[in-house]
């Protein structure tokens, strides 16, 4: 609450306390903040509507500033959820020549595949309370999407993507996994491409400058073909493993083709299709220890469990 003498009102900056923008025309100069998700009114130390998270922390109240430890705890904007969704220019959507082989320059989106990826951001949105207004059409895009969740949130608690994914090609024979948005302009395990593709091996460094966090124990959910690699096929590039060992979180995927259980509906259920030799996986990261010459190290292993032939997004959050 505002002190007699000790506060200003300027058109320039609207911003306050807690880093929020003040909303001075409802009911005077500081006495109203939006959080984006809420609005708290700072005379009564309380916010006017019902947290978002408040089914996920039954034992604390839906209306608290910072769960009442005011002194040295600032309140996030609600949510620590974030869904991205995978899009292209009109100019590169899926076109066949007339032999029925993708003409190149375009990619494997349709204006359907789009709908539907965004579809089931909006349905993480409404259900699990995610911050979902973000479209991707690149590495980086991705990359900057959670470097601005974490200055907005403090953490990522869980990150869903959806998109096209598989396994493409070096030029020096090698391969690379990730997800596909523009041509060459991927987020890939390794970092190849322009300026506009965005990889694993650059997390390590926004990890450790604090520009990406991921919670203990956060989880990735991925609704993208072959992130696992491909089933029985060590040779290829596993996306998910390199993911889930920088990060930390929990990677939920699949090692080969997967699709929506009903199409058209966003709910959150998929299935690898009949005929397809793949399954569904939970990748952790844990630590064990390990004897170096009679030193005790410590060292990070990938725990992988098969989830099966159908999972839900329910399983990640």
């Amino acid at each position: 609450m505002l002190q007699p003498g000790r506060s200003f009102s300027t058109e320039s900056y609207r911003y306050g306390f807690n880093g929020k923008e003040k909303d001075d025309e409802v009911k005077g100069n500081g006495n109203q903040q939006d959080y984006g998700f809420r609005i708290y009114d700072s005379r009564l130390g309380r916010f006017l509507s019902v947290d978002p998270l408040t089914k996920d922390y039954p034992f604390l109240t839906p209306y608290a500033f910072a769960e009442n430890d005011v002194i040295r705890c600032i309140d996030l904007d609600g949510l620590e959820k974030v869904a991205l969704s995978g899009t292209v220019p009109p100019e590169q959507y899926h076109k066949k020549d007339k032999s029925g082989n993708r003409i190149p320059g375009t990619t494997h989106y349709t204006p359907l595949h789009i709908a539907q990826f965004k579809k089931q951001t909006e349905f993480l949105k409404n259900k699990y309370g995610y911050n979902t207004a973000l479209q991707v059409s690149t590495g980086q895009e991705v990359l900057q999407a959670l470097k601005n969740e974490t200055k907005s949130a403090g953490e990522i608690t869980h990150l869903s993507i959806f998109s096209h994914g598989g396994v493409g090609r070096l030029a020096n024979g090698g391969n690379v996994g990730g997800l596909f948005f523009k041509n060459d302009a991927g987020f890939y395990s390794k970092t190849v491409g322009g300026s506009e593709t965005g990889s694993v091996e650059q997390l390590p460094t926004l990890i450790n400058s604090g520009d990406i966090k991921f919670a203990k124990n956060a989880n990735i959910f991925i609704d993208a073909c072959n992130t696992a690699g491909q089933e029985g096929n060590s040779s290829i590039d596993n996306f998910a493993e390199q993911l889930c060992l920088t990060t930390g979180a929990n990677v939920f995927c699949s090692s080969g083709n997967m699709a929506q259980e009903t199409p058209g509906t966003a709910n959150g259920k998929f299935k690898i299709p009949d005929g397809q030799s793949a399954n569904f996986y939970k990748y952790s990261r844990i630590e064990e220890k390990y004897d170096d010459n009679s030193t005790e190290k410590t060292r990070f292993v990938i725990k992988k469990e098969n989830l099966g032939r159908n999972v839900d997004v329910k399983q990640s959050n």
